[in-house]
């Protein structure tokens, strides 16, 4: 038996997918190859076997560890505590409070992209950062670092989907900028 975690779920279609350690590619499951229970999540660990599908490897006989917690819950956290510790880190340095939020996130955004890219390279069963979060932090301000980011670690850069949001939000944080420029200097 194969062990994994589950890094995709999509509850409404009852499918996701499962990475191993042992396999490149992430594996195709169906929930109804769960054999002792009928709710899973993100992050939770899993035992299985393999077949091989029409469309690439299949898990069955599939055994759920015990439920984990969300990813988005895990990293949206650490992301916050570690934005409010360098926050007050550079507050205390006497620097104003909208510099100080601003190195501190795009510190933690470089920083959580960068994991993430290194957690992709190592094909293992450790929990990757969902896309949400990481254009999260890029909403919240981190932007810049993102970018930076993205080009330094070559990580998100092929994806179109993500670009696609990542632009759309840049491109917003570009707008509301100079509106506000504009109207404190006209």
């Amino acid at each position: 038996m194969a062990k994994g975690i589950i890094v995709e779920y999509i509850e409404d279609k009852g499918y996701g997918f499962i990475r191993s350690s042992n396999h490149k590619e992430d594996i195709f499951f169906h929930i109804s190859n769960i054999s002792n229970s009928k709710k899973i999540s993100i992050g939770q660990n899993v035992n299985f076997d393999i077949n091989e599908g029409d469309k690439g490897l299949n898990a069955v006989n599939i055994i759920a560890g015990k439920m984990q917690k969300s990813p988005y819950k895990i990293y949206g956290f650490l992301s916050i505590i570690l934005t409010l510790i360098i926050t007050l880190l550079l507050l205390n340095k006497n620097i104003n409070l909208i510099i100080s939020y601003l190195g501190a996130i795009n510190i933690v955004t470089f920083l959580i992209y960068g994991y993430d890219k290194y957690i992709s390279t190592k094909n293992s069963n450790m929990l990757r950062v969902p896309e949400r979060v990481l254009l999260l932090l890029g909403l919240a301000g981190g932007s810049i670092s993102a970018l930076l980011a993205q080009n330094i670690f070559r990580h998100k850069t092929q994806k179109k989907s993500f670009q696609t949001y990542f632009w759309l939000v840049t491109t917003l944080q570009i707008i509301v900028i100079v509106t506000i420029y504009y109207q404190n200097h006209h």
